[in-house]
């Protein structure tokens, strides 16, 4: 069974009720499901994702990396009940899959992703930013990570509305911070060569880095869905 959508709802992963994500996932992966590729997902929550990434990518290593500070959190349509995304949880979870490999660490720690990289220990093939959703730790993770990411490869953004929306919440509440510019707009400015990409975050030579090795990026989802394609 290799229908993404079906293998969310199966595994209890949240994108089984995000249609746009699992028809954009499907146009994007299908060509690519058979082979030996390594993956890294940002943000774990219960494992669910890794489990559904392990079933599509049969023959693939997958890592997902998260802080699991949250260790139980109140169901959201039930808050007397709890959830578990504790670490060991999470490793008891996608035991059931040897090419499954839970990482402990945070995406806004330069510490943490370099720890993540070692552990990997060869360069990525796709890596999907389900994290904290705050413009920094995103940028922080896409300077470290995407001189990691193999020619062609993938970088995907996901829930851009969400890390918006909370610049803006962070802004309002403390407006001496320096403005961050939207994804798309930082995007916007690599493509012309003569800008870099900007972001107060990350180092300047990982944002010309970023700047000098961007084939493509697009939106989808009513932009609220990155992928950017590495030269």
């Amino acid at each position: 069974m290799n229908d993404i959508r079906n293998l969310a709802r199966k595994s209890g992963s949240d994108r089984g009720s995000s249609p746009t994500y699992c028809e954009e996932y499907t146009k994007l992966f299908e060509p690519i499901i058979n082979k030996k590729l390594v993956i890294l997902e940002i943000g774990v929550h219960q494992g669910g994702s890794l489990l559904m990434w392990g079933e599509y990518f049969k023959n693939s290593k997958i890592y997902g990396l998260d802080d699991f500070h949250r260790g139980e959190v109140k169901q959201k349509y039930n808050p007397h009940n709890k959830i578990k995304c504790s670490y060991d949880y999470v490793v008891e979870k996608v035991s059931v899959n040897k090419n499954i490999t839970p990482i402990k660490g945070s995406q806004g720690s330069v510490e943490d992703l370099d720890k993540a990289l070692d552990i990997i220990g060869e360069e990525i093939d796709i890596i999907i930013d389900d994290g904290a959703h705050w413009p920094d730790f995103i940028d922080i993770s896409l300077g470290k990570l995407f001189p990691k990411l193999k020619s062609g490869g993938m970088y995907i953004v996901e829930d851009v509305s969400t890390s918006e929306e909370r610049q803006a919440k962070k802004l309002s509440q403390k407006p001496e911070h320096v403005y961050e510019e939207r994804l798309i707009e930082k995007l916007e400015h690599i493509s012309n060569v003569k800008n870099i990409y900007p972001s107060n975050s990350i180092t300047d030579s990982q944002a010309r880095y970023i700047s000098k090795n961007v084939l493509s990026w697009k939106f989808t989802d009513c932009g609220n869905l990155c992928t950017i394609i590495k030269k």
